[in-house]
């Protein structure tokens, strides 16, 4: 099982994570869509992908050995130039139509179950003629902690690649049995002055979902299960803050999350 990383010490907040991962200038984008174009640019995936697929096959795939579904894939068949300076990008929802086309266009690779599994914008936003739009996996209706796909898509229309995760065959109850405000009060006393709050793990997620609600329920995936939590957010130390993972069904806490500062609300 792979998607979230789990220690004992400090760690780069999601927020620094974020402005690493997203800080490369325009060119190196418009580079690596050109790159795609001439089957030379695959994004790279963790280690032990599989590359399966002829050299005349439309996507380039790279499988996760244990999930066994796509953590990469490049589109071989794109004709014609990608952009150049003044293109203008595509619309956010004519780019989120086409990448769920390919989505549904290829639900076997997905193992994908009608009105069970199914992909939620989280973020969009463009880089000279890309438009990046990232989707998390929910599961009926649930998102999953950091799961999920994002896609580059060229001024064309056409999505040019997809990278990510993507759990399948997730069976689990998504019925909390305590309530949000609940598992609040018990991280609140986790952050409590002279708590063990150290005792509670850090976590950091492959991909990041974009939680902004101060309470959001998803599911965690740990080791070889899943569960269901509620992750929510309060004071920790000086005038940061934290987003704490408690599990839904019976309290126990799962992990915490630096968040930073939070402007009061």
């Amino acid at each position: 099982m792979t998607g979230m990383s789990i220690t004992s010490g400090p760690h780069a907040s999601p927020r620094a994570w974020r402005a690493r991962r997203h800080r490369a200038p325009v060119w190196v984008a418009a580079a690596c869509a050109i790159g795609v174009l001439l089957g030379s640019c695959a994004p790279l995936p963790p280690q032990g992908g599989i590359e399966v697929g002829a050299q005349s096959d439309q996507w380039m795939v790279r499988w996760d050995p244990e999930l066994r579904t796509p953590i990469s894939l490049v589109n071989r068949s794109l004709a014609g130039a990608p952009g150049s300076p003044g293109t203008v990008a595509v619309d956010e929802a004519v780019a989120e139509a086409a990448v769920r086309e390919v989505l549904r266009d290829r639900a076997l690779w997905f193992n994908l179950r009608p009105g069970l599994d199914d992909f939620r914008v989280v973020r969009s936003y463009t880089r000279g003629w890309l438009r990046y739009t990232r989707f998390e996996q929910t599961y009926r209706g649930v998102s999953v902690a950091g799961a999920g796909y994002e896609a580059n898509v060229l001024a064309n229309g056409r999505v040019g690649s997809l990278e990510g995760r993507y759990h399948p065959g997730l069976s689990l109850e998504i019925d909390p049995l305590i309530s949000a405000e609940q598992a609040e009060s018990r991280a609140r006393a986790l952050f409590a002055p002279g708590s063990p709050s150290q005792g509670v793990p850090s976590v950091q997620f492959e991909n990041e979902n974009g939680f902004r609600a101060r309470q959001v329920l998803t599911i965690i995936p740990i080791g070889q299960r899943y569960v269901l939590a509620w992750g929510v957010v309060v004071p920790a130390i000086a005038n940061d803050h934290a987003r704490v993972y408690i599990d839904a069904r019976d309290g126990t806490p799962i992990g915490r999350q630096m968040v930073g500062r939070i402007e009061p609300r």
